[in-house]
């Protein structure tokens, strides 16, 4: 009598020589009296409690065998996440997961269904596929940052002029209007550099990053008030600066110059 294999699955013993099968879970010989030397034949993907033994027959006997499936070790190994990130594996509907580079799965023999699961910010390089147990021993899963497109966006300088930001203490500059960088997904904090004479609409501020965006800088020049007096003409003479060709008959005048 067999213990452990699935509905249907086809067994049997060698009895002296002989060999005897069922697809049942029971076997029944009948024997004369004597004694015999048994078998068990050997099932793929399992083992038995007996793998042979001797029956002395007098009487009726019953004999168990149990039948336990031999499991397999897969190793799914990660590289490319940050340490201690959690990411995991979905196996014929069972989730499992880890904070290490490695993670065991135990399976008895068989073909198994598999998918990795999504990790925030990353993609792999497999996302799913077959195991095929005991062939399977090893999985190997590349993960790689998702890379979004930051653009930050100048309005306001004369053309060739040099601008730039630092992003997360790192800088970056240009001498046209855009200025592109390739970030991973996450959280950056950015500092617009200053331009003597210009004065821009954000200074600083933090940027998160889950997708392509567009971070528009509008700059102004700066605009100083310039006091000119006159000393020495007499009241009314009118008088004047050449670089605008500005007159006046006032003995001072006020000038927004940039």
């Amino acid at each position: 009598h067999e213990i452990g294999l699935p509905n249907g699955t086809k067994w049997g013993v060698i009895v002296n020589g002989t060999i005897y099968y069922s697809n049942s879970s029971s076997l029944t010989l009948n024997l004369v009296q004597g004694v015999y030397n048994f078998s068990i034949l050997s099932i793929s993907g399992y083992k038995s409690n007996i793998t042979s033994g001797v029956l002395n027959v007098p009487r009726n006997l019953t004999v168990s065998v149990n039948f336990t499936p031999i499991m397999h070790s897969i190793l799914f190994h990660e590289v490319g996440l940050p340490k201690a990130t959690e990411w995991g594996i979905i196996v014929n509907g069972s989730a499992y997961y880890s904070t290490n580079s490695s993670l065991t799965v135990t399976l008895p023999y068989g073909t198994y269904k598999f998918s990795v699961l999504n990790v925030s910010g990353y993609y792999s390089n497999i996302s799913e596929g077959i195991l095929v147990v005991p062939n399977t021993s090893t999985i190997y899963i590349e993960f790689t940052p998702i890379i979004h497109i930051v653009t930050f966006h100048e309005i306001g300088l004369p053309n060739g002029t040099k601008w730039g930001v630092i992003v997360n203490g790192t800088t970056y500059s240009s001498s046209t209007n855009t200025l592109a960088l390739n970030l991973s997904q996450g959280v950056y904090t950015f500092l617009i550099s200053s331009i003597p004479g210009y004065y821009s609409n954000i200074s600083h501020g933090i940027l998160t990053v889950n997708s392509s965006k567009i971070v528009y800088i509008n700059f102004s020049l700066i605009f100083y008030s310039v006091k000119i007096e006159l000393i020495g003409l007499p009241n009314g003479t009118i008088w004047e600066i050449s670089s605008n060709f500005f007159a006046s008959s006032m003995s001072s005048v006020f000038l927004i110059l940039s």
